[in-house]
């Protein structure tokens, strides 16, 4: 089949409101084309659709840097930034979109009140920040809370993590070029969480890993309510050991087994930190 046809196939899915068969045929034509704007497009309203709030932001940006112009896509990235607690970027985003002659104005218009509504009753609250590199859990909890909190999320991509991890093991290895390249490397990975960090009241570190060591151990975090969720993986490894436990008021737990595979694993470090421990099951969607 032509790629044309795919994509009115994908499109007319999508109307149809079969979403995920039409991603399924939007992976197909990215797969062979990564940079086809026109799929690139309809993939972000697909992602935005179905409140994948990531991935609509991933694609939108891909579509915006490569060149895009349909107003739509950047209507979706002001409103993921809505979600994500960035209203002033948002804003900014929609008042520029308002000034194009192909843009729905009335659609952009009320998006623009009901950030400002938003805004009003949200810039007296608690500041809470969640910092993560993978929300896969986190986004029904970032919607409940933004109701009590002013909430923003803070994603570190991936990427950064990936290159932390290898310059740190080169460094361990003896290879004295990689300490310079780790500090700068590191710096760079821990700005982003340092400066969400700043701007909170409440801390929440999604993953007792690599971000949760960087952000325990910063200085402003110690003035901070610091929350930090563990879900697994975490427990079998030595990033409890890197954490600083003196600064977390609360770690929560998505099930006791995880208490008792970290009292098994690390004892010593369980000793310091039972009495922190909460239980919060992971809901169900």
């Amino acid at each position: 089949m032509e790629r044309s046809d795919l994509l009115k196939q994908s499109r007319k899915l999508f109307e149809q409101g079969n979403k995920n068969a039409a991603l399924k045929i939007l992976n197909r034509i990215l797969s062979s084309d990564a940079n086809n704007l026109e799929a690139l497009c309809l993939m972000a309203q697909v992602y935005h659709s179905l409140n994948k709030w990531t991935k609509a932001k991933e694609t939108a940006q891909k579509y915006i840097k490569l060149g895009g112009k349909d107003w739509i896509v950047y209507y979706i990235l002001a409103d993921v930034l809505f979600f994500e607690g960035f209203f002033e970027e948002a804003l900014v985003l929609l008042k520029k979109l308002l000034k194009r002659s192909d843009a729905d104005k009335n659609a952009i218009t009320q998006k623009i009140d009901q950030i400002q509504e938003k805004f009003e009753k949200v810039i007296n609250k608690p500041k809470l920040a969640f910092i993560t590199a993978n929300d896969s859990f986190l986004d029904d909890i970032v919607s409940c809370l933004s109701e009590e909190f002013w909430v923003r999320k803070y994603m570190i991509p991936s990427s950064e993590i990936l290159i932390h991890k290898g310059a740190k093991f080169l460094a361990s290895k003896g290879l004295k070029i990689f300490s310079k390249v780790l500090t700068n490397i590191y710096e760079y990975f821990s700005r982003g969480i340092y400066k969400a960090i700043d701007w909170a009241d409440i801390v929440w570190l999604e993953w007792a890993n690599e971000v949760a060591i960087i952000g325990t151990n910063y200085n402003g975090a110690k003035n901070k309510k610091v929350i930090v969720r563990l879900h697994r993986y975490e427990a079998f490894t030595n990033y409890i050991k890197q954490i600083n436990w003196n600064v977390v008021d609360k770690l929560i737990l998505v099930s006791s087994m995880m208490g008792k595979a970290i009292e098994s694993v690390h004892p010593d470090v369980y000793s310091k930190i039972k009495d922190k421990i909460e239980i919060i099951y992971n809901g169900l969607d």
